[in-house]
């Protein structure tokens, strides 16, 4: 769905929160037939998952 990084056949890494809801927003726009477009509501839940995603990182 655009939210992870495939690193081994069995290790995964998500990507950066920015990248990951975007990505997941324009394949579900995709999927529903409805245009890509900037989308404040996407923009900032990307935004408040940027520190939980910075603190949980390890690598």
């Amino acid at each position: 769905m655009g939210g992870f990084i495939d690193i081994t056949k069995t290790e995964f890494e998500s990507m950066h929160p920015r990248f990951a809801v975007v990505n997941m927003y324009r394949r579900m726009c995709l999927r529903e037939n409805i245009p890509f477009k900037k989308n404040l509501l996407v923009d900032n839940i990307s935004i408040v998952l940027e520190k939980p995603y910075d603190d949980a990182r390890t690598k």
